[in-house]
């Protein structure tokens, strides 16, 4: 998103995949950080290097989910791939 002439936020981009087989059977705040972790390799041309941005979710333990002391392995090589951007997630319901 990005701020219009007004100040609102306007989305700039819409993106969407299907899940893999294999993704339909990971819990579901791991599904959301699957969709961020697609989204900021989608866009990482943009993203890597332009200052910190923010990512919006609906999804409320996405929060805390990340800095809980037991992480899966998927979630560890996931928060290393993040790592890689200056970004902060807000929840946005």
């Amino acid at each position: 998103m990005q701020h219009d002439h007004e100040g609102r936020d306007r989305v700039v981009y819409y993106q969407s995949r299907q899940l893999k087989p294999a993704e339909r059977n990971y819990p579901v705040h791991d599904k959301e950080l699957r969709a961020m972790k697609y989204a900021l390799a989608k866009f990482r041309v943009y993203l890597l290097g332009s200052g910190p941005f923010v990512v919006y979710t609906d999804h409320a333990s996405l929060r805390t989910a990340v800095k809980s002391p037991q992480i899966s392995q998927r979630m560890a090589r996931w928060l290393s791939f993040f790592a890689e951007y200056d970004f902060r997630v807000e929840y946005k319901p």
